[in-house]
């Protein structure tokens, strides 16, 4: 009896099934299980230790004690020296309903097919029609099909058939567009119009010189892939929201000097 290429597995109930067995018990329970799927029928031990001692990976003496023990729990059956899973068998009984009602459909819908094709193939075939002519179409001196649509001027059927090209073109056949790539700051980099406007009306012009100046500083002396950046105008309003927090942060100055002395306080 042949056996099958695949199967349902469930592996809460396969897991929970193997609770209170020994190492090897796993192993032999595991090995004939799927032998039993694979050859379709229960195993026959007899002669055939050493192959499932080696599947199993451990000597015949530890091969048989392990049968033993599962058959004494019930996870293996031994029925005249052959040894299956009874819940195995019954799966693959499931399997094969499942294999004979697809072949039966599948001959069913091949039959209703060739049946189609054959009605089709008689009215087409017909010599002769009713009104004299091959396979009943009109005299083709009295009929003809419109022509074909011309071209709106201007366009040429080269064109066209370009067109048409492009829009069947698949999409590993269209060019990629180059992804952006990180970069180091320039040494000649500067803020556009639009970042410099930005950081004036956030911290002001003398302290956006400032910035600029720790800016540059800061990521021309830093290594690593953190040096590069995809986009430094974003990078620098980064920088200049940052700074405009510190500043907001920062402790509050005490009072002028010509305030204290006009106070008389020592300073």
């Amino acid at each position: 009896m042949s056996g099958v290429a695949r199967f349902d597995c469930y592996p809460s109930d396969f897991l929970n099934g193997m609770v209170g067995m020994t190492a090897d018990q796993i192993a032999v329970y595991t090995t004939i299980i799927f032998m039993q799927y694979d050859r379709g029928e229960a195993i026959l031990i007899e002669g055939r230790e050493r192959e499932i001692a080696i599947r199993a990976g451990m000597t015949r003496n530890r091969l048989a004690k392990a049968i033993e023990g599962l058959v004494a729990l019930g996870k293996l059956h031994n029925e005249d020296g052959h040894v299956f899973n009874d819940r195995t068998e019954k799966e693959l009984a499931k399997i094969r309903v499942r294999i004979a009602e697809k072949r039966e459909f599948s001959a069913k819908g091949g039959e209703a097919t060739r049946q189609k094709f054959n009605t089709n193939d008689n009215k087409n075939s017909s010599p002769i029609g009713p009104d004299g002519q091959p396979n009943g179409q009109p005299d083709a001196g009295l009929y003809s099909p419109p022509p074909l649509p011309l071209p709106p001027p201007g366009d040429s059927p080269l064109r066209s058939e370009s067109l048409f090209a492009a829009d069947e073109m698949s999409a590993a056949e269209r060019p990629k567009k180059k992804a952006a790539r990180a970069s180091r700051l320039p040494h000649d980099w500067k803020p556009s119009p639009e970042s410099r406007q930005f950081s004036i009306a956030e911290i002001g012009e003398h302290r956006t010189d400032n910035e600029f100046a720790k800016f540059c500083d800061y990521w021309r002396a830093k290594g690593g892939k953190d040096a590069t950046k995809l986009d430094w105008n974003m990078t620098w309003r980064n920088w200049i929201r940052t700074a405009k927090e510190r500043i907001g942060s920062a402790p509050r100055e005490g009072p002028p000097v010509a305030h204290l002395v006009s106070r008389g306080e020592a300073w």
